[in-house]
């Protein structure tokens, strides 16, 4: 059955309507400097631009083309795919290994002032929070995000001195996590930096198919991040 015009017209306008009032909010996000804002912002700009997806599939469905309701299908099907968190989540970690001993390692890289000289994208580091280090702590950093400087707040999860720190991004589905942990190897030090991270649904249904790429840039971003804190922690001799 082929739509009216009337009601196709009316679809299209609908899921343009959509688009414009969700790329409005994700510019309102922008202009934020509170990662925590922008964050939420952009959550409600992917789910309007996604709602417009309904009425336009209507539309194409309406053609009463077998093309048409075939491409709603697939796209549906694959949408569908990517519902499970567990799906859009994906773990990613960097390991080294350290001449130093585990306290030496973990003093620099359990400490929040010296985020900046090893952590990728971070400006500036600062307990929020009074007094030391603590589970409950809050971490303030100014970081570089799509080359603007933007504040966000990170949730010490974890803390176990000299061994294990975790670290959870506020947001509100806490969508990234850092794990630091520090093991004894010998007389050295084995070292890892990893954690998660979950795709948005919407970035996951249109770019989905780049999870493996993304997986492998973040790690190449921590293990450039570990050289980093080696050469901090096992500063080289300066030549004569």
């Amino acid at each position: 059955m082929i739509l009216p015009i009337a009601i196709d017209s009316l679809l299209s306008l609908i899921g343009i309507v959509l688009i414009i009032v969700g790329l409005i909010v994700y510019a309102t996000g922008l202009r934020s400097s509170e990662f925590a804002v922008f964050d939420s912002r952009t959550i409600v700009a992917r789910r309007l631009m996604a709602s417009a997806f309904i009425p336009l599939a209507l539309e194409l469905v309406g053609t009463g083309t077998l093309v048409g309701i075939g491409l709603v299908v697939v796209a549906m099907l694959w949408s569908i795919s990517w519902l499970p968190e567990r799906r859009r989540r994906f773990a990613v970690t960097a390991e080294a290994i350290f001449r130093s001993p585990p306290e030496s390692v973990a003093a620099v890289m359990f400490d929040v002032s010296a985020q900046p000289r090893w952590m990728e994208s971070i400006r500036e580091a600062v307990l929020e929070t009074p007094g030391l280090l603590r589970v409950g702590s809050i971490i303030r950093q100014r970081t570089e995000v799509q080359g603007r400087i933007m504040l966000a707040r990170l949730h010490v999860d974890e803390l176990e001195p000299y061994h294990r720190l975790v670290l959870a991004l506020e947001v509100q589905n806490r969508s990234a996590v850092d794990v630091l942990e520090v093991t004894p190897l010998g007389a050295g030090s084995r070292v890892r930096y990893g954690g998660s991270h979950e795709l948005p649904l919407l970035l996951a249904i249109l770019g989905g198919w780049r999870l493996g790429s993304l997986r492998r840039r973040f790690e190449r971003q921590r293990a450039a991040g570990l050289e980093r804190l080696r050469e901090l922690v096992e500063p080289r001799p300066r030549a004569a």
